[in-house]
């Protein structure tokens, strides 16, 4: 799985988190 997520993956997996905490944070 680790192979699997690449560099551009897991940062837009980062962001889309992110950005659902702030929506949820607000």
């Amino acid at each position: 799985m680790t192979s699997m997520l690449r560099p551009e993956a897991h940062a837009a997996i980062r962001e889309a988190l992110t950005r659902r905490g702030s929506t949820l944070t607000e």
